[in-house]
C-alpha cells in the first residue's frame, strides 16, 4: 500500500495538484514573518472508474530576504501536509528568487536562484538541493506557472474567511502542454479568486488537469484550496542552513 501511495503522490507532484498551484497561488509577497494556511482537497479519477480523495493544509510563508546582485531577494517556504488514506505525507519547499519576479504573467520558477526539498515519502532524514531549471524545480510551476492561456474575469464572489467575509474578483485561465519524454498531454485549467487582504493575493484556487496518452484518456485530477487563516512570525521549518 505504502508504494502505491508514493507512486501516485509522485504523480500528482509532476503534473502540478499536490505542488499545488495554478494560475499564481502567490501572485503578491507580504512582509516577512507573514504566513497563510490553505485548506485542501482533491480527487483523482482514473478511466476504469477508480477514484481517490486527499485532503490536507498547505502553509505558505515569508521566511527571509537578502540583497543581492542590485536585486532585492526573497525566501518563500511551500509546506504541504496531505492525508492520503491514513498515510499523512509532507512536503516542504524553500526556495529564493527576486521580490518582482511574483505575479500574474511571470515566469518565477525560472528565476529561482536556490531551492531545498524535504519529502517524508523518500526517505528523507534532511532537505536536500534541488538544481536549478530543474525537473523537480518545475513542479513549484503549480504555485508559480508561467504566463497561461486565454485568461477570463469571472463574477466577483464571496468567501467566509478568518479576515471575515471578503468579496473576490475572479478569473479562470487554461494550459496546455506535452511532456516529450513520457509522451502525456496536460490540459490544465485554473480558477482563482483573490482579494488584497490576502497576505499572498489568493482566496480560493481549483486546478483541473486532464491528461492523456496517445490520443486516450488517463485520468483528470481535481485540487482546491481555500484561505483557511493567516498569522505573523513565521519561522522556517528547515535548518537556519538551509
Amino acid at each position: 500500500m505504502r508504494c502505491r501511495i508514493a507512486t501516485l503522490v509522485c504523480l500528482l507532484v509532476l503534473i502540478g495538484i499536490v505542488d499545488l498551484n495554478a494560475q499564481s497561488l502567490i501572485s503578491k509577497l507580504p512582509r516577512d514573518g507573514t504566513w497563510a494556511t490553505y485548506a485542501f482537497v482533491g480527487e483523482t479519477k482514473q478511466p476504469d472508474g477508480e477514484a481517490y480523495e486527499f485532503e490536507g493544509e498547505i502553509t505558505i510563508r515569508c521566511v527571509g530576504s537578502k540583497y543581492e546582485e542590485m536585486e532585492s531577494l526573497r525566501w518563500i517556504e511551500i509546506e504541504q501536509q496531505i492525508d492520503f488514506r491514513g498515510e499523512e505525507i509532507k512536503i516542504i519547499d524553500k526556495f529564493l528568487l527576486p521580490e518582482d519576479e511574483i505575479g500574474f504573467d511571470k515566469d518565477a520558477v525560472s528565476k529561482i536562484r536556490k531551492m531545498w526539498r524535504y519529502h517524508s515519502q523518500f526517505g528523507e532524514d534532511s532537505p536536500r538541493k534541488v538544481e536549478t531549471n530543474s525537473t523537480e524545480m518545475k513542479t513549484l510551476e503549480s504555485f508559480l506557472p508561467p504566463p497561461l492561456e486565454s485568461r477570463k474575469e469571472l463574477a466577483n464572489r464571496e468567501f467566509k474567511t478568518s479576515l471575515g467575509v471578503l468579496k473576490c474578483r475572479g478569473s479562470s485561465s487554461k494550459r496546455k502542454e506535452k511532456d516529450d519524454r513520457s509522451g502525456v498531454e496536460y490540459d490544465r485549467k485554473f480558477i482563482v479568486y483573490s482579494n488584497d487582504e490576502s497576505p499572498f493575493g489568493t482566496v480560493s484556487w481549483r486546478n483541473e488537469v486532464t491528461t492523456k496518452r496517445a490520443g486516450e484518456d488517463t485520468g483528470i485530477m481535481i485540487g482546491t484550496l481555500t484561505l483557511k487563516e493567516i498569522g505573523t512570525n513565521a519561522k522556517s521549518s528547515l535548518p537556519d542552513n538551509h
